[in-house]
């Protein structure tokens, strides 16, 4: 044999001794199971539940490699949730109703232990209940929601919605088979709406009633009640609505249509757009036809002012305009 053959044969004996040194250690820190037990021999599932079978093997800190899991009877019955089958736990879910056999078997040997699974459908009340008042009361416009509560095994497209009078109130969507339902109401009346459970055959019903809308239609300043402005300026009044008055509720005038004018033809809305033509004061008047109330707003209207004019003709042309004023007037 020559000598480099020599130094590979020396260094590959080299290499499998120390394998099985690593082998013989992991061999005394986990030894083979001489022992294995189910932690318990029988359990109900419900279909579509997952559970955890663990082991208990002697001694307890055996290597968990060499316990194998198989399904014995009753494959359709159960199925591991996972692929690992070397291991001192697994999970299992349930398929369908029946029996089943699982067994954990130490790996080379005929020593095992099994646990019988039996596997059942989940039994559901099917109830429902009534979320809030029995009697609703809203008013025409409002949009507002029905609610029952269910309980589990319940479903959504078991229920389904109507209402007695769909002149009175209608659903907000076309979907009515739900817990909950948005629903608007049309007209002032009195009407009910049922939830119907299609696994019981049981009925909640809600009675709603439906009032007219109650407005105060008041209206209210905005701004001061005195403006002054100067000859060839546009400006802007204005009033604030509450909820229920309309702009076709409100109408504008003026007591003096040389010293002011309208900008546009519209004078029904919650504010107007004026021109100032002329020196003088007037009064702007809105009106509410549904409370009959007014307001008046008081514009004083002085000439363009030059800062070159002095005071005394500032106030000169301001008294000569009056007379002309006055003249108008008679």
């Amino acid at each position: 044999m020559t000598k480099k053959k020599t130094i590979l044969s020396f260094l590959f004996a080299l290499l499998v001794l120390t394998l099985g040194f690593g082998t013989l250690t992991a061999s005394a820190r986990e030894p083979k199971p001489r022992r294995v037990n189910i932690t318990r021999s029988s359990k109900t599932m419900y279909v579509g539940s997952t559970y955890e079978i663990s082991t208990k093997t002697t001694p307890s800190e055996s290597d968990e490699d060499y316990l194998y899991w198989s399904i014995v009877s009753g494959k359709n019955v159960v199925r591991f949730a996972e692929r690992e089958r070397y291991d001192d736990d697994i999970k299992i879910k349930a398929l369908k109703t029946g029996t089943a056999k699982i067994r954990c078997r130490i790996k080379g040997t005929n020593r095992y232990d099994t646990i019988t699974i039996k596997v059942i459908r989940k039994k559901y009340s099917y109830a429902f209940y009534r979320v809030g008042k029995t009697t609703r009361t809203v008013e025409v416009g409002d949009d507002f929601e029905l609610k029952v509560k269910k309980t589990t095994g319940l479903k959504d497209n078991d229920l389904k919605w109507s209402i007695q009078n769909s002149k009175i109130l209608r659903f907000e969507d076309r979907d009515v088979t739900d817990d909950e339902v948005e629903l608007e109401a049309r007209r002032a009346g009195t009407t009910y709406v049922t939830c119907y459970n299609k696994k019981t055959k049981k009925k909640i019903t809600y009675k709603i009633k439906v009032n007219r809308k109650k407005y105060t239609y008041a209206f209210y300043r905005v701004g001061n009640a005195t403006r002054r402005v100067e000859v060839g300026d546009d400006f802007e009044l204005k009033v604030r609505k509450t909820s229920g008055l309309k702009d076709s509720h409100l109408k504008w005038s003026i007591q003096n249509s040389k010293i002011l004018r309208f900008e546009d033809r519209d004078v029904t809305d919650d504010e107007v757009e004026l021109e100032a033509r002329r020196v003088g004061t007037t009064y702007v008047t809105c009106y509410n036809s549904k409370t009959k109330k007014k307001i008046n707003y008081k514009i004083q209207v002085v000439r363009e002012r030059d800062d070159d004019d002095d005071d005394d003709r500032y106030d000169r042309d301001d008294d000569d305009d009056d007379d002309d004023h006055d003249d108008d007037d008679d």
